[in-house]
């Protein structure tokens, strides 16, 4: 994982600072030479190896360090965290990832779908490899709903809501398409709600896609969402338009088109905002290999 020079030296100043502190704290009560360090050699040699420890200590705190705070104003901050956001949103009483509430961003079709299909089903309607699956199985057994209470959960929110589709003929599924960006609130329990954001449409072969510039205008929307609704807040986001989305951007990418957004329009941020980059993605993209961002400071 590459490591941010900048805030390697921070972590590194911080080290040396509790270290030598510690120990000129420890030599003002007893000297070296009562110890029986008297040749300069020696002490020489016991400087180089506490200079190697910082150095050592400072890279492993580094490289293991999980999150990454890059902005904040007001009520309103962006941060960047490796961490499972399914987990932390559907944990009831695990000692590593106590659930704290909030909005969990869940990206979605366009159709609002709400049936899972096996893998082994060619272009399966939602599948469990996805974000969208997964959420599925996880809140129909968190909930006790079937997939026909959830999509009548989706419709009542978004016909509530006057939101406009256009009516699409499928031999499965959903047959109401709605705009890219359309946002439905599912409430669950332990001060926890799902925001379901439709981030990607369905071609003839049923194979989800979503375009890079669809993927900004989306966020933007999304962030404006956030704003009117959430009340403050905080929200965890995941990467997006990586796999299965077919966008062919990288992990890397995702997250700099994110933050990029998110640069581009911080005015509309007044909640925490987590991106949280899934553990075993560590080795696609580093929460610290950032571009400069203009307004994000």
């Amino acid at each position: 994982m590459k490591l941010r020079f900048d805030k390697y030296l921070s972590i590194l100043k911080l080290v040396f600072s509790i270290v030598f502190t510690s120990i000129t704290t420890f030599l003002s009560f007893i000297p070296l030479d009562k110890i029986g360090i008297t040749n300069i050699c020696t002490k020489i040699l016991i400087l180089i190896i506490l200079l190697v420890f910082c150095f050592f200590v400072s890279l492993v705190v580094c490289y293991c360090k999980s999150t990454e705070k890059i902005w904040s104003r007001g009520s309103g901050s962006i941060t960047i965290k490796y961490g499972d956001l399914l987990r932390k949103a559907f944990c009831k009483r695990c000692i590593f990832s106590k659930n704290e509430g909030g909005i969990y961003i869940i990206p979605v079709n366009t159709h609002f779908d709400t049936i899972i299909e096996d893998e082994t089903i060619p272009n399966p309607l939602v599948s469990n490899k996805t974000i969208h699956g997964k959420w599925l199985r996880k809140y129909m057994e968190f909930t006790n709903k079937s997939s026909d209470d959830i999509q009548k959960e989706i419709y009542d929110y978004l016909d509530k809501k006057e939101e406009i589709y256009s009516l699409v003929s499928r031999r499965k599924g959903s047959e109401r398409l709605y705009p890219l960006g359309t946002c439905v609130i599912l409430y669950s329990s332990n001060n926890t709600s799902f925001v379901l954001f439709a981030l990607s449409h369905f071609d003839d072969k049923n194979n989800a896609y979503v375009s890079k510039d669809s993927l900004i205008e989306s966020t933007h929307k999304l962030l404006l969402f956030i704003n009117q609704n959430c009340q403050g807040k905080k929200c965890y986001i995941p990467l997006m338009g990586t796999n299965l989305s077919r966008t062919g951007l990288s992990h890397k990418e995702s997250l700099h088109i994110l933050l990029s957004t998110m640069d581009l329009y911080n005015d509309s941020i007044f909640s925490p905002i987590e991106i949280i980059i899934f553990n075993k993605d560590k080795n696609k993209v580093s929460i610290f290999d950032r571009s400069k961002l203009k307004y994000l400071k």
